[in-house]
């Protein structure tokens, strides 16, 4: 993947998500690769993982 850089200084960020619909289905694996792969393509990539966990009616009863 090559971008023209007076694209990329205009355009941000190109966001990825990679979801699931389950634990244990490979989400960690498959960022982790692309992640890999555009490093190695010269394209600056990282991760985020946000944790959430639990139900929302739990977060409304500690507030």
């Amino acid at each position: 993947m090559e971008r023209d850089d007076a694209v990329s200084a205009t355009a941000g960020p190109t966001l990825f998500w990679v979801i699931g619909t389950a634990t244990n289905v490979g989400k960690t694996t498959v960022a982790t690769a692309l992640i890999r792969h555009l490093n190695a393509s010269g394209l600056p990539a990282l991760g985020f993982k946000p944790y959430v966990g639990g139900r929302l009616r739990d977060l409304r009863a500690t507030s």
